[in-house]
């Protein structure tokens, strides 16, 4: 008698147990007002990205661009409108780019600093004479990006580049800075190809110059360095 009780009373407990459970399981995944169920499910969505591609030109370190590396794509040539010497006056000579080409840059993703210099040489002709006094102006027409889609903020270009000819003073044509301080939702900026257009240009020629064909070369300078 005494056994079977025992066991009567073992099971009785273990049938309380499940119902209790049962009852704060449904509490517990069940919205007691409207009888939906409720609760939150944490997950992730992920992606790993990494330096693309670039193919030709400067990477800014003295070298030519490969993978995962800035690069200085292209840079205009000029043609200045001849003028007639008259002995008395400055001559003023209007320009353009050949074929509008641009200052491209690209960064195929990297949270660094660039610049673009430019600085030209001497006008001269194949005799070696120079044009004396003689300022190349170059004058900035816009920056683009060719994706026609960018999170990228554009960077700064000037709006006009004096250049004199003297081969050393290097002058700054576009820049991107402040990518070592991104986070949050603060934009890169000059991320991704970027076209910056000096499409127009001038020439002064002082009085006392002597005719001839003249050409200065310009070297353009992709720096990756603090700016």
């Amino acid at each position: 008698m005494t056994k079977k009780t025992l066991q009567f009373v073992a099971a009785a407990a273990m049938v309380a147990g499940l119902g209790f459970g049962s009852v704060s399981t449904a509490f517990a995944a069940s919205d007691s007002a409207s009888g939906t169920n409720t609760g939150d499910l944490h997950t992730t969505a992920k992606v790993s990205l990494t330096a693309g591609s670039t193919s030709g030109g400067d990477n800014g370190d003295g070298g030519n661009a490969g993978d995962g590396a800035l690069a200085l794509v292209s840079a205009p040539n000029y043609t200045i409108d001849g003028g007639e010497l008259g002995g008395s006056k400055a001559l003023k000579l209007a320009g353009t780019a050949d074929g509008s080409t641009p200052v491209q840059t690209v960064n195929p993703g990297l949270k660094t600093n660039w610049g673009v210099t430019v600085k030209s040489s001497q006008f001269v002709t194949t005799s070696k004479t120079e044009l004396q006094g003689a300022v190349l102006t170059l004058t900035k027409t816009g920056v683009t990006s060719p994706t026609g889609s960018t999170s990228s903020t554009a960077p700064t270009a000037e709006d006009s580049i004096a250049l004199n000819g003297d081969g050393t003073s290097e002058q700054s044509v576009v820049k991107a800075t402040g990518n070592e301080n991104i986070t949050g939702d603060a934009k890169a900026v000059g991320v991704g190809t970027w076209n910056t257009n000096f499409d127009t240009a001038s020439l002064a020629v002082p009085d006392g110059n002597t005719a001839g064909d003249y050409t200065s070369n310009l070297t353009w300078t992709l720096k990756n360095a603090p700016f």
